[in-house]
């Protein structure tokens, strides 16, 4: 049975695979971004100028490039890394429901993110 990319054999479906690479493409770059600045926390060698910065309250590039590399770069890391090792609490795979069907009609088997209709 395939519902919305839910495969009853695969126990990731799709649309996780497709979030778990999209993390992990962010990572990549915001880890080579904030390493990048944060050797350079001037700007110089990104060809960033001083100028950006005018308003902000940052004296150079060392607080952006850490916030870059730690909350995008390792935070989109380990995002990926416990959708990929936790599939069935992060997505709910191994969603019990007590009664299979409702008053409403809706087959609630499925996790609750693979529901066909609104309704339910």
């Amino acid at each position: 049975m395939t519902v919305a990319g839910l495969n009853q054999w695969d126990p990731m479906p799709v649309p996780i695979k497709t979030l778990i690479a999209l993390l992990l493409f962010l990572a990549v770059g915001a880890i080579a971004g904030g390493s990048v600045i944060l050797s350079d926390p001037s700007g110089a060698f990104a060809q960033m100028s001083p100028r950006d910065l005018a308003g902000s309250p940052f004296p150079d590039f060392f607080m952006p490039g850490l916030v870059l590399l730690i909350v995008l770069g390792f935070g989109s890391a380990l995002a990926a890394f416990l959708l990929w090792k936790l599939p069935g609490r992060v997505s709910g795979s191994s969603y019990k429901s007590p009664s299979s069907d409702t008053a409403d009609g809706c087959n609630r088997s499925t996790p609750p993110w693979a529901w066909p209709c609104s309704r339910c």
